[in-house]
């Protein structure tokens, strides 16, 4: 016995598009980043984005680092160092799919 076999299209919602003006700071113990970001401008809606994270990447292999936020301001906690070098971008967060990162920004741990 054969099913009818039925010409559905699943209609995935379009991402949003990468953050800008991403910046980081680390705080006072040189180990945790604060990184702020602007949200993209070419978004679905804003219902769609349910949150940013930021993922800081060491530069020597050791594990990334990431932390969410949605507020303009996201930490990320327990860098090495001293003098190990992150990468950290941001991307926003859907119910669908993580959009595309930002432009990777360099911090230093002291």
């Amino acid at each position: 016995c054969a099913l009818p076999i039925s010409n559905t299209t699943v209609v995935v919602p379009g991402l949003p598009g990468a953050p800008t003006g991403v910046a980081v700071e680390l705080d006072g113990s040189g180990r945790t980043a604060i990184v702020t970001y602007t949200p993209p401008a070419s978004s679905p809606s804003a219902a769609d984005i349910i949150g940013y994270r930021a993922t800081c990447t060491s530069t020597n292999g050791g594990t990334a680092r990431t932390g969410v936020g949605t507020g303009g301001i996201i930490v990320v906690t327990t860098l090495t160092g001293p003098n190990s070098i992150y990468n950290c971008s941001v991307a926003a967060i859907t119910a669908a799919a993580d959009g595309p990162a930002s432009t990777a920004v360099s911090v230093t741990t002291f």
